[in-house]
């Protein structure tokens, strides 16, 4: 950061307002700012610091103090400050809070403390004024400017005030502050963050790894208390216990075992004489059953005799209504004959009236035929009139020719006269325009700045956003993983059980009488395992089980390692986002005024270049003038043309006076000519037409006649065959000895005829099986006793519950001696797993505790990390602290200082040469204090510039402490001092400086004079042009 103009307003001894302009002296390398005791320098580096953090320079000052007590009531307390950083430049302005008399009436009104932040890139100093101060980054609120402000220099108030500037009474601050001050102060300047994630990070896995060692051991305990065993060993007694146990259950399930088989064969044998019974039994009732339908068979039989005698007279009725159909058909016929008949003769009467009619208007031929002839002549005489016809017409379109140019011409005037009063206008309003279009394009680039920024903001928003979401879903994997490994578990246990289930099983089939069991070695076998052949395969499900818990193991610690690694991602991306700075208003809000003003500079329309519109209407104005001249030839031309066409039209007015003036065009007398003819056809056809009518109603009256005739026969002889048709069928009623409403009831019964006859001959069928079936259940049981399958069956199911007792006795002490073995392996196996788990972790445990300060020097890796780049600090410190110091004194890194547990490792000790010992920086004389700390801020700018891009300390500002320096012959250590800044202005190096010492004054006479006078101080620009 280097400034380049201060500006100050009733702030401290500065009445009115004061302007301080860097650019010389930042030029000169090397400056100072002298002027009597209390004249304001110092306020000078109060107002940067206030102007850039809202702080005095001195940290204990209060801001509402810093209002001069010399300026008027009415002029408010303000500081602008203009400082650049690389190629880019900013100007600040600020306000505290204060009071000022009320515009209006009596009393005082408080303002609170303000503060705007501008870039001002790309203007120069004389641009940049109350009106034009750049593009607002931030402004008003003075959270959001001060963190604008950090973020553009990479160090914040407290920072500043140690490294940057050196306050009157306070430069040695950094250099005597302790190691947590010191450390808090070198964590902001060098990005070390990664060191502390990673210290975090490895002290998190070290504690999941002795936790979950911790929580493993204490589930082994936990399972061995379930069982009700204290240790291991306890635990081998008592799988012995069980053995016992389950051997004596063995026993009493074969015994049950058999037992079961006897009741089970009675109980069968039983069963099936009982099934026969029972069978004797359903024959007797299905044949009673039977019987008991016989009256309904006999009445079904009497329909189906009915509905057949019906059936036998269907084919005479369809006879009697067909003739009746018949009948009336033919009655319908006649009827429609007599109307035709009828109408026949009402149509030749109208035809023979229409062809009278048409025959008394045959005088109007031949008028007509007159007509047309008078036409025809006036035809010829159009013919022999067309060439003075073509020669109007010619001389018409010449007319007309020269009206369209005459209009063309005088049209193209009025356009341009329009277009000069337009751009009359236009010019006039151009520079209005082009004002209002400079302070909507200045508007716009301010809220694209603040566009940037929220979007920025946005873009650390979307990111931490997505860090979550993929937290969130890792977390659930994890969970998911977590049940999948409990859920194997499970189904291990359980496959476990099975399998030891299916070996006792295995065992108990190869036991023979008499032979040793492999297991006990006993030649007595009570109650061998039973089971049956789905057993097999429980080996394999087993060792399926066992892989997939291993697995679902495995899963689960890295589902935890994901997630804790999400987790640590996520926190790493809030604190990046909590470092930028909130916009104030939405992104979608800001992109919206955007395009507001650019709709707004676009409805301004493009700019005018006043010289070439100018120029544009003189041009117009020409072209209007020569315009008119061509307008003037063609109104003479038109008016020639005109006379022209008069002349030919009169030669032609007279060749055609003989023809009516209606038809002295070819197309209307065309049209008329063709109207006569088609009249006088029209008349011809329709008195052909009439002619035809009433030949053709004539003839059409006769055969209507005729039909009418035959039709009244039909009629006749369809009554005679419909008569007889009735009475063939009333006679064949009669001989079946049926009334005409019993052939309709019976002829409903027509359909069912087959179903009814089917159904009859089921019956017969079923009750003939139905007897025979009788026959043969009786002499199955005839002779023997019914069985009582009641006591046989409670028997039965006392044997099934004494061996299903004596199984689950047997399984459960079967399951007890596996459960326990296998509570053996698996607690041998996770216990040595366990050990083999700690021995890995070893290494990473010894990490993260010496990471975390669990060291003799106590340093954790954050502070390690900083004391490596403090190493390279004091280096360069030491590159200036020699000269200065006449290579007496260099400071170096105290590592082994502090007590009890305080932070240790970025302690400072000087090393004198003249003793030859390392003693503490607090030993230092004033002046040795005061190079020691100088050289100690020009050493930390070095490195913190060399390390960070972003952090540029290019400018040291010193308040006093050249006091404390002596003075000889040139080689005193303020000599040395003074040689030492010297050198720097060749480096990139701007120092600032303020002093009372007349030697300092006269080695550096490029600065600032402050003059203090009764009604405030001035300043005045010193030993430079």
């Amino acid at each position: 950061m280097r400034p380049v103009r201060l500006t100050m307003q009733a702030f401290g001894p500065y009445a009115g307002r004061v302007v301080v302009d860097f650019r010389d002296a930042i030029a000169s390398g090397l400056f100072g700012i002298y002027g009597p005791t209390g004249s304001g320098k110092s306020s000078i580096f109060s107002a940067m610091t206030f102007a850039l953090f809202g702080e005095a320079a001195k940290a204990e000052q209060e801001t509402a103090s810093l209002r001069s007590d010399h300026a008027d009531p009415g002029v408010p307390t303000e500081v602008e400050f203009v400082f650049d950083i690389a190629d880019k430049r900013y100007v600040l302005r600020r306000r505290p809070e204060q009071t000022r008399p009320k515009q209006r009436g009596d009393g005082e009104t408080r303002h609170i403390h303000e503060a705007w932040l501008f870039d001002a890139t790309g203007l120069s100093l004389e641009d940049i004024t109350d009106a034009n101060p750049g593009q607002v980054i931030a402004e008003k609120k003075t959270g959001p400017v001060k963190e604008a402000v950090v973020q553009l220099l990479g160090y914040g108030a407290e920072q500043f005030r140690q490294i940057v500037l050196l306050p009157q009474g306070k430069f040695e601050t950094f250099m005597a502050a302790k190691t947590d001050k010191r450390l808090e102060i070198l964590r902001e300047l060098f990005d070390v963050s990664m060191y502390r994630r990673m210290a975090a990070k490895f002290k998190e896995d070290a504690a999941a790894a002795e936790r979950r060692v911790r929580q493993e051991r204490e589930v082994c305990a936990g399972r061995l208390s379930a069982e009700g065993f204290e240790s291991p060993d306890a635990l081998a007694a008592g799988i012995d216990e069980a053995q016992v146990v389950h051997d004596a259950e063995t026993l009493k399930e074969m015994a049950a075992a058999q037992t079961f088989d006897a009741s089970r064969t009675a109980l069968a044998a039983a069963r099936q004489l009982e099934d026969q019974f029972r069978a004797a039994e359903k024959a007797r009732s299905d044949v009673e059953a039977l019987i008991g339908k016989a009256e309904h068979i006999r009445e079904l039989q009497e329909r189906v005799d009915n509905a057949k005698r019906a059936q036998a007279l269907l084919d005479v009725e369809r006879h009697a209504k067909g003739a009746e159909t018949e009948s009336l058909e033919a009655e319908e016929t006649m009827r429609a004959a007599a109307e035709a008949k009828n109408a026949a003769a009402e149509k030749a009467g109208a035809a023979a009236r229409m062809h009278e009619e048409e025959r008394e208007r045959s005088g109007e031929v031949e008028a007509l035929r007159q007509a047309a002839g008078t036409l025809g002549r006036h035809q010829l005489t159009l013919s022999d009139a067309s060439l003075y016809a073509q020669k109007a017409d010619a001389a018409l379109k010449a007319v007309q020719q020269a009206k369209k140019a005459f209009d063309r011409v005088e049209a193209r005037i009025e356009e341009m006269r329009g277009r000069k009063l337009e751009k009359e206008r236009a010019l006039g309003s151009t520079r209005e325009n082009d004002a209002a279009r400079q302070r909507l394009v200045h508007q716009r680039l301010l809220v694209e700045h603040e566009l940037k920024t929220a979007e920025l903001h946005q873009a650390a928003l979307d990111v931490a956003d997505r860090a979550r979401v993929e937290m969130q879903a890792l977390k659930a994997e994890n969970e998911e993983a977590v049940q999948w490994a409990q859920a194997a578990r499970s189904r291990f246990d359980a496959a476990e059980a099975a399998l030891a289930e299916a070996q006792a099983i295995h065992l108990a089939a190869k036991l023979a009488a008499g032979g040793a069991c492999p297991v006990c070695g006993s030649t007595e076998h009570p109650l061998p395992a039973v089971g049956r052949a789905e057993h097999a395969g429980l080996d394999q499900s087993f060792r399926d089980a066992k892989a997939q818990w291993e697995e679902t193991q495995r899963s689960e610690q890295d589902a935890s390692r994901l997630f804790a690694s999400a987790q640590a991602k996520w926190q790493e991306r809030q604190e990046r986002l909590g470092a930028l700075p909130k916009p104030e208003q939405p992104v979608a809000d800001l992109r919206t005024a955007i395009a507001g003003l650019g709709r707004k500079i676009e409805e301004l329309g493009p700019a005018i270049d006043f010289v070439e519109a100018e120029a544009a209407l003189t041009t117009l104005a020409t072209e209007i003038g020569s315009t008119e001249q061509e307008r003037d030839g063609l109104r003479t031309e038109f008016e020639r043309s005109k006379t022209n066409e008069a002349l030919a039209r009169d030669r032609f007015e007279q060749a055609i006076a003989t023809v009516p003036q209606e038809l002295r065009t070819p197309d209307a007398l065309t049209a008329v000519l063709s109207e006569h003819e088609r009249q006088l056809a029209v008349r011809m056809d329709a008195a052909r037409v009439a002619e035809d009518a009433a030949r053709r109603s004539r003839e059409a009256a006769i055969i209507a006649n005729t039909a009418a005739d035959a039709a009244r026969q039909a009629y006749e002889n369809a009554i005679v065959r419909r008569d007889k048709a009735q009475a063939e069928f009333q006679a064949r009623l009669a001989k079946s000895c049926l009334t005409e409403p019993q052939f309709n009831g019976f002829k409903q019964l027509v359909g069912a005829i087959e179903t009814d006859a089917q159904e009859i001959a089921d019956y017969r069928n079923a009750l003939a099986i139905a007897h025979s079936n009788e026959e043969t259940s009786r002499r199955a049981v005839e002779g023997r006793e019914r069985p009582d399958t009641r006591t046989l069956q409670e028997a039965h199911d006392t044997a099934d519950e004494m061996l299903d007792l004596a199984k689950t006795a047997r399984a459960q002490a079967q399951a007890r001696l596996r459960q326990l073995e296998k509570l053996q392996l698996d607690i041998a196996g996770q216990l040595k797993r366990l050990d083999e788990i700690e021995t890995e972790t070893a290494s990473l445990r010894t990490l993260a505790a010496l990471f975390n300060a669990e060291n003799p020097l106590r340093l954790d890796l954050e502070t390690y990390a900083i004391g490596a780049m403090f190493d390279q600090v004091l280096v360069a410190a030491n590159q200036r602290l020699g000269p200065m110091s006449g290579g007496r004194f260099s400071l170096e890194r105290e590592i082994e200082g502090g007590a009890g547990r305080s932070r240790r490792g970025l302690g400072i000790r000087v090393f004198d040469v003249h003793t030859g010992k390392a003693r503490p920086t607090s030993t230092l004389s004033g002046g040795e204090t005061f190079m020691a700390a100088l050289a100690l801020a020009l050493g930390l700018s070095d490195i913190v510039e060399s390390v960070s891009g972003q952090v540029r300390l290019d400018t040291i500002f010193i308040d006093e402490g050249f006091g404390s320096l002596d003075t000889q012959n040139e080689s005193g250590s303020l000599d040395q001092v003074l040689q030492v800044l010297t050198n720097l202005v060749g480096q990139r190096r701007v120092v600032g400086l303020i002093s009372h010492v007349p030697l300092v004054q006269e080695t550096i006479p490029n600065g600032f004079y402050v003059r203090k006078e009764p009604r405030g101080s001035f300043v005045e620009a010193r030993g430079m042009n």
